[in-house]
């Protein structure tokens, strides 16, 4: 967006691990560089969000699926390098989740987010 800023774009997969759970999203945040006079490097903040689909398979002997949508909302803190056009950037952060009746109960809690971005930098 600028030398300092950048919008970051992701799609994410929620493993069916627990009560035959799984689930889909989409999300973004908005990195603001703070740490390093040079362009989109070094060290960056960033609010978060992502938007979930899920879908749980009836434990009842049913059929059916019970479906619900979830929104998360927290922030990142990642550190990039650059080295000639390629990127490097490891990203920690924290969402808390905000979901139907029928979202995983792990979802409405603080869960940490680990994370690294490779990529192409022109």
């Amino acid at each position: 967006m600028d030398p300092v800023t950048s919008l970051a774009l992701r799609l994410q997969f929620w493993p069916g691990i627990a009560a035959n759970y799984t689930g889909f999203g989409f999300g973004g945040a908005y990195r603001i560089y703070i740490a390093d006079s040079r362009a989109l490097t070094g060290l960056a903040v960033a609010p978060a969000a992502d938007l979930f689909f899920f879908q749980q398979a009836q434990q009842t002997g049913g059929s059916g699926k019970r479906t619900a949508i979830g929104l998360d909302l927290g922030g990142d803190l990642s550190y990039k390098w650059i080295f000639d056009q390629f990127a490097v950037e490891p990203i920690f952060g924290l969402r808390f989740g905000f979901g139907g009746q029928y979202a995983p109960p792990a979802f409405t809690t603080i869960q940490p987010l680990i994370g690294c971005s490779v990529g192409y930098a022109w």
